[in-house]
């Protein structure tokens, strides 16, 4: 780390030797030459400036050669890729979404997941509009890597509609949502974690974390907004209780005593008549005139 900037020295190793693989210039001696690199890296006048810039000049690079048929597709791609992570990595994240953009335009297979990063690079870049005309563009298809980063903008935005839905989308498909959104403190050293390793099984809560990775830096000065909105919502619509769970008027024994027969919204009453109700302990008619005031229907 230099200056408190995060570099990637895994990746800025393989760019410079996927560029001396391609070089016409040979090179003496491997290991002086790498010994040298490290040294070179490790340097106290190591400048971050020229290095991107360089970097810049190998993707150049690599698009002649991608130009002549000299080089494939997905190395040309990669490059980019890599040249945009590192981008990100340091915080220059407009010229790192031109770079995802770019492929993604050129990829219709999205094989390097573009369209992930460049949600969330819309949303770090506060450009909420243009997220939410990408994701409606591709909203045939469920995807928490880009629902998660979108839920965060539409928060922050105040879009409070397309918010809502999206907590209901995520509560439908990802189980313990609900209890991650009503945890009293956003879960940071799990989501650091998780998005670390990038490892996760789809419609998980460990997918849930890496899309709060993905916009990290946002998270380190937003996140207990978020926690604190997410808490609200969840407490105000009580999202994940049924139906006769949120009638205030039924005792916490009542309410047991229809979860145990399979009565758990109000539609579930129209297969009861009234006097099977009554026949439940602790049901009488006061009870019952109640339950039609909330909308029950009894069967006759």
């Amino acid at each position: 780390m230099r200056d408190s900037k995060i570099i990637n020295l895994e990746e800025y190793r393989f760019l410079r030797a996927c560029d001396d693989e391609f070089s016409h210039e040979e090179i003496a001696g491997d290991d002086d030459f790498w010994e040298d690199e490290d040294d070179a890296l490790n340097s106290e006048t190591w400048n971050l400036y020229e290095d991107l810039t360089e970097l810049k000049k190998r993707v150049d690079y690599y698009q002649e050669l991608f130009e002549k048929n000299e080089i494939s597709e997905r190395d040309y791609y990669f490059s980019k890729v890599n040249l945009g992570m590192l981008y990100k990595q340091n915080g220059l994240y407009q010229r790192a979404l031109e770079q995802f953009e770019e492929v993604f335009e050129l990829d219709s297979s999205d094989l390097f997941a573009c369209s992930h990063e460049m949600m969330a690079l819309y949303i770090l870049t506060s450009q909420y509009d243009k997220a939410l005309a990408f994701f409606k563009g591709k909203s045939d298809e469920h995807d928490i890597l880009l629902e998660v980063p979108l839920l965060v903008g539409a928060i922050l935005s105040g879009h409070d509609e397309m918010a809502h839905h999206l907590l209901e989308l995520l509560n439908v498909n990802v189980k313990d949502f609900t209890i991650f959104c009503q945890s009293p403190d956003f879960l940071m050293d799990d989501i650091m974690s998780v998005g670390a390793s990038g490892i996760h099984q789809k419609d998980s809560l460990e997918a849930v974390y890496v899309g709060f990775y993905r916009i990290l830096p946002l998270l380190m000065t937003a996140g207990n907004y978020v926690q604190a909105y997410l808490n609200d919502y969840f407490s105000e619509h009580k999202v994940g209780q049924s139906e006769v769970e949120s009638l205030e008027f039924l005792t916490e024994f009542q309410i047991d005593i229809l979860l145990a027969h399979d009565i758990y919204h109000l539609q579930d009453f129209q297969v009861w008549t009234e006097a099977e109700i009554l026949a439940l302990p602790q049901f009488g008619e006061a009870t019952l005139e109640k339950l039609k005031e909330a909308g029950v229907i009894f069967s006759h």
